[in-house]
């Protein structure tokens, strides 16, 4: 059987695999899953990853040669959510890479890989349809992802085959749950990390440089809260930290942001400092590109939040005493109960997409910006 050999990396490239595809299955539509436990566990609104046809091989191996060595994982992290389902990901920039799938009837090992860390995809897979689609409470990021190469996507509200959930659905938990006034609350899948997003004030909002704080969807109505910017970025160093092609993250000042101290059970100011680390409340942080610093739970490894110090970054008010004055939220752990995967009574989304110019998926980045410009669109005239 003839093979395709595609390298795989994290971004520190600790680690760099090749992994192989049958080249008759190419490309391959799969799916992208938008379950609690992906959402929870990357910190991204969902999770692409494809089948290989056998287990990573090393980087140094040779297919021309015929010499294939199954590649040494040493050197990830592992985290089990479910019996059948093992997370790898990179013990130093934390980067998600594989799934290892164990079948409970045949004890057959399968191995899936992040597409993200991939480096390139066209020809070798796509997005295929949305699966877990129910367990957002909203849609998630498949009312954002609507199509891909020209084809509408199927919204399993479950695994594949399942029923279909339509676009712009709720979920009678959501429909039915009353706005709360307290702001966002976001946690990884292990709950080593919970994060408290505080409001807004309406102040902020008035102010023209303040331009992450967006005002009210309907001012004249008292329960409607001034919203946070939020966005989808496409540029290599998200994709190639996070394993995916679309990370999302939610802009707030550090005052607007607190951690839940696993000690007391209350929420604390956080405080971020290049010269101190965040082990204390659970993060590990990598140095993504010069000052620039990104914090993952250090258990299940999901992507919490990231936060930069360099002064060239000039769209944002400069840091002070090494403290950042921006921190940016990674979506995929708001707390779906709540408020939806979406939290639209909290988010407001930006009508275009950060760095699209640096996507390896061209389609899936073109198929998003189409989806969001839509949205947005659509949400202004409901507004």
């Amino acid at each position: 059987m003839a093979l395709t050999f595609i390298n795989a990396s994290c971004h520190c490239n600790l680690n760099a695999f090749k992994v192989p595809f049958a080249t008759s299955k190419l490309p391959i539509a799969s799916e992208l899953c938008h379950c609690n436990i992906c959402r929870h566990s990357t910190g991204t609104m969902a999770v692409h990853t494809v089948p290989i046809d056998g287990a990573p091989l090393s980087a140094e191996s040779k297919p021309g040669e015929l010499m294939l060595v199954v590649a040494d994982l040493s050197k990830l992290k592992t985290y089990t959510a479910q019996d059948k389902i093992t997370r790898y990901f990179c013990s130093v920039c934390f980067t998600h890479l594989f799934h290892e799938i164990k079948e409970a009837t045949s004890g057959n090992t399968l191995w899936a890989v992040y597409t993200g860390t991939l480096e390139r995809v066209e020809g070798i897979v796509n997005v295929g349809h949305h699966t877990f689609v129910a367990e957002t409470g909203d849609g998630g990021l498949a009312d954002h992802y609507l199509a891909s190469l020209g084809k509408k996507l199927p919204r399993y509200a479950q695994e594949a085959g399942t029923e279909e959930v339509v676009h712009n659905w709720r979920s009678d938990t959501i429909l039915k749950k009353e706005s709360n006034t307290n702001g966002v609350i976001a946690h990884c899948h292990c709950k080593n990390v919970t994060v408290h997003l505080v409001p807004l004030s309406k102040e902020d909002a008035q102010d023209p440089s303040k331009w992450w704080a967006v005002p009210p969807r309907n001012p004249e109505d008292p329960s409607s809260h001034v919203r946070f910017m939020c966005g989808h970025c496409f540029c290599s160093s998200c994709r190639r930290s996070n394993g995916a092609h679309i990370s999302t993250y939610i802009l707030l000042p550090m005052g607007n942001v607190e951690v839940l101290d696993k000690i007391t059970n209350e929420f604390v100011p956080i405080s971020l400092r290049e010269s101190i680390p965040s082990t204390s409340i659970g993060l590990k942080r990598y140095e993504s590109s010069p000052l620039v610093f990104r914090e993952y739970c250090e258990k299940c490894g999901a992507n919490v939040l990231y936060w930069t110090i360099d002064p060239k970054r000039n769209h944002i008010p400069p840091p002070t005493d090494g403290k950042p004055s921006i921190i940016n939220i990674a979506v995929g752990l708001i707390d779906q109960e709540d408020n939806g995967a979406r939290a639209e009574d909290w988010v407001y989304w930006a009508e275009y997409v950060v760095r699209p110019e640096e996507a390896i998926d061209k389609a899936g980045m073109e198929a998003v910006k189409e989806g969001v410009l839509a949205s947005t669109k659509s949400a202004s005239i409901v507004m």
